[in-house]
């Protein structure tokens, strides 16, 4: 009777939680038909880009686009993320533009929904390209994709924050929130 009760837990608790896990992979084969998804191996030039479609890249390929421009932002983003350190997009932009940053954002996973967003910033989407890492799992793409990004190996107590400053290829400072980074970076 034990053994049906704990089988019969596990079935339910299957099919409550089935697909309610957004975040946990990079959500490519479920939403890839909805959204536009190039994969890159470089940027030529990011002004020609197009607005509507996501580019998925590596880190080496951020990385010399970055050393592109004199102060750059990365700012890994969710669209399902309402805590205090996710900011709307319109508002990084905007802190951006006011302190002459290129806004990178590279998305920490794929939704439909953030077709809504595509005009909220100047410049695509990109993402982590999950084949190059070869690994469907948001926490290690990530890793290794920032790993490549900054040049060397982040520990766990750097590599979950969202804000990412550059001036140049040079990584400088990482932060939690905009408001910790524009204390650090600006005058």
């Amino acid at each position: 009777m034990k053994k049906l009760f704990y089988l019969l837990l596990v079935i339910f608790c299957s099919s409550c939680f089935y697909g309610s896990f957004k975040g946990l992979t990079s959500g490519y084969k479920k939403e890839k038909e909805y959204l536009n998804i190039v994969f890159l191996d470089s940027i030529d030039n990011i002004e020609k880009l197009d607005l509507q479609i996501i580019y998925s890249l590596n880190g080496e390929t951020l990385k010399k686009e970055i050393s592109k421009h004199k102060n750059s932002l990365v700012y890994f983003w969710s669209i399902n993320c309402y805590s205090e350190n996710c900011h709307p997009l319109h508002a990084v932009q905007s802190y951006c533009d006011d302190n002459d940053m290129k806004l990178f954002v590279v998305l920490d996973y794929y939704d439909r929904e953030l077709t809504s967003t595509f005009s909220e910033i100047k410049h695509p989407f990109f993402s982590i390209d999950h084949f190059y890492y070869k690994t469907n799992f948001t926490n290690k793409y990530k890793k290794r994709f920032l790993n490549d990004l900054v040049g060397f190996e982040l520990n766990d107590s750097i590599s979950w924050k969202r804000y990412y400053y550059f001036e140049e290829d040079e990584f400088k400072k990482v932060e939690r929130t905009i408001v910790e980074l524009s204390e650090m970076v600006l005058p």
